[in-house]
C-alpha cells in the first residue's frame, strides 16, 4: 500500500445523498463500547455544555452553536463561523485511535467554508503533532480529510474524501491501526481511502475543539451530530455498525 502524504491539516471527503433521521440513539453494544474515551450525542436540546455520554467526564463547553432537533440521531449543533465546542483535558491519541462523526453541510454551508482549511475537530499544533478532521479546499473539488503531523515524514500524513455532496447526513470515521501500520477513512460505513501509517499520532494540543482549531481562522459553518472517539481501531464491521445506529 502506497504512503500519501497531505498537505498539512488537510481533511475533507465527498458525501453522499441524506437519509432521514432515526427516531433515537441506541445505547453501545458492549463491543462497540469497548475502549471508548468520548461519547457526545448531541441531544442535550439545550445549555452551554455538550454532556460526554460514556460517563468518563469529558463534556464540552460550547462557544454559540443552535440546538436543532433534526440531527441524525435525535438532535444535534448547527454552527457558522466562529462557534464551536471545547473539551478541556483531552487524551492525547493511542497507537490505536478512531475517531468518529455526523456532518449535514447544505449548499450554502459547504460555500460558507471558503477557507483553504475549515477545521471539524482538531487537537493539533500545527507541524508538530495532534490530529485533525479538515475541509480541505486546495483542489477544485473540497474533500474531507483526516491528517496528523507524522515525523519521519516531516508532514502530515492523511486521507481523504473528494466530490463533497450537500444535503444530507452522512457518516464520517478515521481509523489508525497500529497492527497493521494503516490509516483508514470511512464514509457511511465503507472505506473510501487508505494510507500506510508511518508513525504513532504525536501529542498535540490537550484541549479538542470542534468547530475551531488553536489558532486563528479555520473555522467552521455546518451540522453535526453523534462524535465519538476511541483508543483503539474499530474493524471494519465495527464501523459499519456505527454507521448503521449511534455508538
Amino acid at each position: 500500500m502506497s504512503r500519501r502524504v497531505v498537505a498539512p491539516i488537510a481533511l475533507l471527503a465527498g458525501m453522499g445523498c441524506g437519509e432521514a433521521p432515526l427516531d433515537a440513539v441506541r445505547l453501545p453494544s458492549a463491543a462497540i463500547a469497548d475502549n471508548l474515551v468520548a461519547h457526545w450525542d448531541l441531544d442535550d436540546g439545550s445549555g452551554s455544555r455538550a454532556r460526554d455520554t460514556s460517563g468518563h467526564g469529558y463534556d464540552g463547553e460550547l462557544r454559540g452553536g443552535t440546538w436543532i432537533p433534526d440531527g441524525r440521531f435525535g438532535g444535534g449543533l448547527r454552527f457558522v463561523a466562529g462557534e464551536g465546542i471545547t473539551v478541556e483535558a483531552f487524551p492525547n491519541a493511542t497507537p490505536n485511535w478512531t475517531v468518529s462523526l455526523w456532518i449535514r453541510l447544505s449548499d450554502e454551508q459547504l460555500a460558507a467554508n471558503g477557507e483553504t482549511f475549515t477545521t471539524i475537530l482538531s487537537t493539533e499544533n500545527l507541524g508538530d503533532g495532534g490530529w485533525v478532521v479538515n475541509v480541505d479546499r486546495q483542489l477544485t473539488q473540497p474533500r474531507l480529510v483526516f491528517s496528523y503531523w507524522a515525523p519521519p515524514l516531516t508532514n502530515y500524513i492523511g486521507t481523504e474524501r473528494s466530490c463533497v455532496e450537500p444535503g444530507g447526513w452522512h457518516h464520517l470515521a478515521a481509523v489508525v491501526d497500529a497492527n497493521v501500520d494503516r490509516v483508514s477513512l470511512y464514509l457511511d460505513g465503507a472505506v473510501t481511502d487508505q494510507a500506510t501509517r508511518p508513525s504513532d499520532v504525536p501529542p498535540g494540543d490537550s484541549t479538542l475543539r470542534v468547530g475551531h482549531w488553536n489558532m486563528n481562522g479555520r473555522l467552521f459553518t455546518g451540522d453535526l451530530d453523534d462524535i465519538a472517539v476511541w483508543r483503539r481501531a474499530l474493524t471494519a464491521q465495527e464501523v459499519a455498525a456505527v454507521n448503521a445506529r449511534s455508538p
